[in-house]
């Protein structure tokens, strides 16, 4: 569709989110009134009947309590760090808590609850916790495309324009100070030289493995001498995390924003949080507000008589209660920014740049990571927050989640990130990779990236040996390896094929024990996650998960089990080939494919695959592994 202006095509995107908006909450809203709770509870939304097992406190003075399942089936579930839940008891359904899951495991979970106190009786009877629809984000993203349509002057009117190609890219500013780090290849370093010139936008593009976060930690670190603090986004918590931690270890400030029931462990030193408690300003504002707690005690105490002089004595007392802690808080907020203030850089996920501490904060530069997987309307939160921004990941790596197909049909799946290489010429690409052997590669670079890439040179031969195959597609066609749907819900396995899954790698495992530091299975469907996890429990050194579980990942050895296995051709997401990408792209040093050449030989992606096999002598037959 043609757009007359800036303003009118993300008229547009406003229109599609509240699409999704609607979808998302129908969904979730009409499993959790429709289905009953077994039903529930196999689609992984709820968990019942849990026990509380631990209560207290969280460092940030939140209540927080330890669920577990009861003895009985643990069925796969759709929770994980961060996901926002009620809990509830059956019999009291309308006594909801909000709260936040802050860890999981396969049979507890623990929550950080939204309220000032523990509730009452958390130890009797059995508790349900059941997922929530959260629409704050939705609220945020509302809201930054309301500003970015209404822009008429300023800097968000200038990269708006920019951005989206109604107005071209000011001239680069040359600069002769930038002393870019000689630990950094010649495409990383005209990455960060191009960043650093650019006067609006600039594009990163960084395919697996090479060193995207390097650049990107290198580009913070030069720019923050002069424009400290940069803000650092990315869509997800683990991605932020990521970043927080290599800024961290190369010496820089960072302050993580964040609830900090969704931080990871190695991330909390450099939360905001953790690093106001060291600081003496707020062991007085502990002190003021004890202080204020005494006072408000005090006025409140039940007095048998009553008189005019306990009358003014206890006004006075409420009194002093408001203005202790008005001076805790202005204490605590002076802290707050004075550690914002100090950073090199802060760091926060695209709605998190909403934070009330950052709100009203106007940023010199700011940098989306990840932003092939960032909707368009939660890129604009940070983006009006900043006068340059640096958008950095890989368009043919994992997309955004769109759950509403007319909303992605007709536009929301494209990411800011696409519409600025299309639209400018701001890109550059990263052309070395340190992960993979040049033969893991070579499918990936031909298909996707014009065969730009190229391995460093220590890793582009590495292999389990000299005479093992680096890549391996094992073919099931004429097995009957059939796939089937599992009994309950909707998704696909292949029971035979998740067997020969496992005997391939015993076998494997038997030659180069010694030489496997880490093994991954990646499978696009839950179903079979769930029926591989079963069956690999004899191997615990190896991680099974779907292709968003690997995002950001690598192993030793990687097999890929693609299921689909039918006479008609179907291979459902299978043809999103920008997951096959990132699956194909997470081993180092071996790669095995395991699949139905005959389903999948009519794809032209799939075709091309095994063309490639063939063509470095890398195809076997499943029939060499029949039992």
């Amino acid at each position: 569709m043609k757009y007359h202006n800036a303003s009118e095509e993300l008229g547009e995107v406003a229109v599609l989110l509240q699409l999704e908006k609607k979808v998302e909450e129908e969904r979730l809203s009409s499993i959790l009134r429709n289905k009953p709770i077994k039903e529930r509870k196999a689609e992984g939304l709820t968990w019942y009947p849990v026990q509380v097992v631990q209560q207290g406190y969280m460092p940030s003075g939140q209540p927080k309590v330890q669920v577990e399942r009861t003895k009985g089936d643990y069925p796969a579930h759709q929770f994980q760090s961060g996901s926002p839940v009620f809990l509830y008891k059956t019999e009291s359904v309308e006594e909801r808590y909000k709260a936040i899951i802050t860890a999981y495991s396969e049979t507890a979970l623990t929550l950080s609850l939204h309220e000032d106190d523990l509730p009452e009786g958390l130890r009797e009877g059995s508790w349900c916790v059941e997922a929530r629809f959260d629409d704050r984000a939705y609220f945020e993203m509302e809201r930054a495309l309301n500003v970015a349509i209404n822009a008429e002057k300023g800097e968000s009117k200038i990269l708006r324009d920019t951005m989206l190609g109604y107005r071209n890219l000011s001239e680069a500013i040359k600069r002769t100070d930038i002393k870019v780090s000689e630990a950094l290849n010649s495409s990383q370093k005209e990455a960060v030289i191009n960043a650093l010139e650019s006067a609006e936008v600039a594009v990163v593009h960084g395919p697996p493995g090479t060193g995207k976060t390097t650049t990107l930690v290198e580009i913070v670190r030069l720019e923050s001498k002069e424009l400290a603090p940069v803000l650092v986004c990315a869509p997800s918590n683990a991605a932020v995390d990521h970043l927080t931690v290599q800024l961290g270890q190369k010496g820089l400030k960072v302050v993580r924003l964040g609830h900090p029931a969704r931080l990871g462990e190695d991330v909390m030193q450099y939360a905001l949080d953790a690093q106001l408690d060291k600081m003496p300003e707020m062991k007085t504002a502990k002190e003021l507000r004890k202080r204020a707690a005494d006072a408000k005690e005090a006025a409140g105490k039940f007095k048998r008589k009553f008189d005019a002089t306990d009358r003014v004595s206890r006004k006075e007392n409420r009194s002093e209660a408001r203005a202790l802690n008005k001076e805790a808080r202005d204490l605590e907020r002076w802290a707050e920014q004075k550690l914002i203030n100090e950073a090199d850089a802060i760091t926060c996920t695209l709605v998190g740049a909403s934070d009330v501490r950052i709100r009203d904060r106007m940023f010199e530069l700011c940098i989306i990571d990840e932003a092939g997987q960032s909707l368009e309307p939660a890129s604009w939160i940070p983006i009006l927050k900043t006068k340059k921004v640096i958008l950095a990941g890989d368009p043919f790596q994992l997309p955004p989640t769109v759950k509403s197909d007319e909303a992605a049909s007709k536009g929301l799946s494209k990411t800011l990130l696409d519409k600025v290489i299309e639209r400018t010429d701001s890109t550059k690409l990263l052309n070395e990779q340190y992960r993979m052997n040049h033969k893991i590669m070579s499918y990936s670079n031909t298909f996707f990236y014009e065969g730009q890439l190229i391995a460093h040179e220590e890793i582009k031969d590495q292999a389990l040996a000299a005479d093992e195959l680096v890549v391996e597609f094992v073919d099931t066609a004429g097995c009957g390896y059939e796939e089937e749907m599992e009994s309950e819900g909707a998704s696909k396995r292949n029971p035979e094929e998740a067997k020969l899954v496992l005997r391939h790698y015993n076998q494997l495992k038997g030659k180069y024990s010694d030489q496997i530091d880490s093994v991954g299975i990646i499978t696009p469907y839950r179903a079979q996650v769930d029926l591989l996890r079963e069956q690999s429990k004899l191997f615990p050194e190896v991680t099974v998960q779907t292709v968003d579980g690997f995002q950001g990942q690598e192993r030793d050895v990687i097999y890929i089990s693609l299921v689909r296995s039918n006479d008609t051709g179907q291979l459902g997401f299978l043809t999103d080939y920008r997951r096959m990408n990132v699956a194909m792209t997470r081993a180092k040093r071996k790669l095995v494919v395991i699949g139905d050449s005959a389903t999948l030989g009519q794809d032209p992606f799939f075709s091309g695959f095994l063309e490639y096999v063939e063509g470095i002598e890398a195809y076997r037959s499943a029939w060499e592994w029949m039992e």
